[in-house]
C-alpha cells in the first residue's frame, strides 16, 4: 500500500525522497526495523497471555 502512495508523491508531487520505496532492500530493511519494534512493544504482553491460555 505505501508502495503506490510513495510512487504516485514521486510522479504526482516530485515528493523528495519517495523513490526509495521502489529498491527492494529498503522494503525490507524497513520490514525488519518494524517487526523489531513490534516484537520489543508488544512481545512481553503477547507471551504472557499465551502463558495464561496454556495454563502456565
Amino acid at each position: 500500500m505505501l508502495y503506490y502512495l510513495f510512487t504516485y508523491l514521486q510522479e504526482a508531487l516530485n515528493f523528495p525522497g519517495a523513490g526509495v520505496f521502489q529498491y527492494i532492500s529498503f522494503r525490507a530493511a524497513m520490514a525488519v526495523i518494524v517487526s523489531l519494534l513490534i516484537s520489543l512493544i508488544f512481545g512481553k504482553r503477547i507471551i504472557s497471555f499465551f502463558g495464561k491460555k496454556t495454563g502456565g
